[in-house]
């Protein structure tokens, strides 16, 4: 089946990772021209987060990336610490910053040959869109053969 995923952050090549590989012929669309850095924390807590990282191999890579452990301190107007509030209670087992991730999985899903169109939407497609071809994919994201099309909508769609 043909698939088409709007959002090349974490969740969308999250998705085209695991449809690929039941067999789907997937593709993944964002409007961003560039992985988005920087912003908030993202925590993993438990088996079953580890278990998904693990079966994904990302596990190890995520550990590399990690934040360091930081208890929360709460601080009158004076600057006196009045309460401590510990990191196990307000984070996961594992911290990664947002964009770290994002770009994790935006090089996962380029290197496990899914396909990204990247500076364009469904609804929105720009002309100066680039569209990687998930046939034209090889196993490095720097080899991607990419395909310009004079009717980005409809090529677009047709990937779907």
């Amino acid at each position: 089946m043909k698939v088409l995923i709007s959002g090349a952050s974490i969740a969308g090549p999250a998705v085209a990772y695991w449809l690929s590989r039941q067999g789907h012929d997937v593709t993944v669309v964002e409007q961003a021209a560039e992985v988005r850095a920087g912003r908030q924390a993202v925590d993993f807590k438990g088996t079953t987060h580890r278990l998904v990282l693990e079966r994904m191999g990302l596990w190890d890579e995520i550990q590399a990336i990690r934040t360091a452990a930081v208890d929360q301190h709460i601080v009158d107007a004076s600057n006196r610490v009045k309460a401590v509030i510990p990191h196990e209670f307000t984070g996961g087992d594992v911290e990664v910053l947002r964009g770290d991730l994002g770009r994790l999985m935006y090089d996962r899903t380029a290197a496990s040959r899914r396909a990204i169109v990247a500076g364009a939407s469904p609804r929105r497609p720009r002309p100066s869109s680039t569209v990687y071809s998930a046939s034209a994919c090889t196993s490095t994201s720097s080899s991607v053969r990419s395909v310009r099309s004079s009717q980005p909508e409809k090529s677009a769609r047709s990937e779907a």
